[in-house]
């Protein structure tokens, strides 16, 4: 058997057909507590310097219970840390082991989970090797991350890998989301994180830090673009300088659906953008300029208040918040308004409320 022409070799003259994979643990095989699988080789080139064999790569799920049936799927509840915890051991030859995840599905819950992924080794105690969100832990292990350097030693350790993730922010209802235009739907209440493991025997390998595992790198997320602001305000309940704002509308897709605030007064305490049949109201708490905020709450800096829907005539509501209209958009706060044209300029002069009280 020869390779096609143009094919890439991996470390030690290995084709990528030559060691495709030793041992995958996924679903059934981390429910019955092993993955086994021949080690697949190209015995023409490689004959002199490697046998095909066996690897029983042992995937114990510890906790939580639930997943030892296989299915890796894991609960999102807001600010409540939660854990996943695996034993990995090799009953044959030291092998080196990778872990490999799904790609992004370029869903914004991922922005909103952070993850991370530790690894403990007997005498080398326990080592973070990934903190950050889910998208980018997708991203970094879409095609396979070696788990270590050193190989884990047949019959004779066991390593502990340990998943920890964490809800950072409210998951939207239905309201429209970025792109569409026709609304998004609830986001489920669990997600799944669809692990996989793979090992190579130590013996077949030179520098597993430069093996190819062959897997396709992962497609970039095209942007989703929200729709077009009709107008902005700017609250507060008390004055300030309308003088004092500056900012600019960024296109995507051809709508304009993303305010840059560069300067903002300090009298101000909410930003409320309207677009379609929505009122979206952001909480401003003294952040740092530049700051932006987005129709829909995708890719924005300021936390999302309320999603405000219209009801009946202009009137917008949403549970547990004072209506807003669009001629008094701050729920009788003081603010200032300004009205957008389809091109994301300001078409009229900004008008100014103020409180009475």
């Amino acid at each position: 058997m020869s390779d096609p022409a143009g094919s890439r070799d991996g470390p030690s003259g290995l084709s990528r057909r030559s060691v495709l994979y030793a041992a995958a643990a996924t679903g059934a095989a981390a429910a019955s507590g092993s993955g086994v699988a021949a080690l697949l080789t190209d015995t023409e080139q490689v004959k002199t310097r490697l046998s095909a064999g066996t690897l029983d790569l042992d995937v114990a799920v510890l906790r939580p219970p639930s997943w030892t049936d296989g299915t890796y799927t894991g609960k999102l509840v807001l600010h409540e840390e939660q854990t996943a915890t695996f034993e990995l051991s090799v009953d044959t030859n030291p092998a080196f082991v990778w872990l490999m995840s799904p790609c992004p599905t370029c869903d914004d819950v991922e922005s909103k989970i952070e993850v991370e992924l530790e690894l403990t080794r007997p005498g080398s105690g326990t080592t973070t090797l990934f903190t950050g969100t889910l998208d980018a832990f997708r991203e970094a292990y879409g095609r396979g991350g070696l788990l270590s350097t050193q190989a884990l030693a047949g019959s004779t350790e066991t390593w502990t890998v340990t998943f920890t993730w964490l809800l950072l922010e409210p998951l939207a209802g239905d309201r429209p989301g970025r792109g569409r235009g026709t609304g998004r739907k609830a986001a489920a209440p669990d997600i799944g994180f669809e692990f996989e493991f793979r090992a190579i025997q130590e013996r077949h390998l030179g520098d597993p830090e430069q093996f190819d595992l062959g897997l396709p790198a992962c497609p970039d997320c095209e942007p989703e673009c929200g729709t077009s602001i009709s107008f902005v305000a700017f609250c507060g309940d008390g004055s300030f300088e309308e003088t004092g704002l500056s900012f600019e509308t960024i296109e995507c897709g051809g709508n304009y659906p993303t305010l840059t605030v560069t300067e903002i007064p300090s009298g101000v305490d909410t930003v409320v953008l309207k677009y379609a049949s929505y009122m979206d109201v952001f909480r401003y708490d003294g952040e740092e300029t530049p700051f932006r905020v987005t129709t829909g709450g995708g890719d924005s800096d300021l936390g999302l208040i309320a999603t405000h829907e219209r009801e009946s005539g202009n009137e917008h509501t949403a549970d547990g918040q004072p209506s807003r209209y669009p001629n008094d958009p701050c729920s009788g706060d003081n603010w200032v308004k300004y009205e957008f044209d389809d091109d994301g300029t300001v078409v009229v002069e900004p008008v100014e409320e103020e409180d009475d009280e």
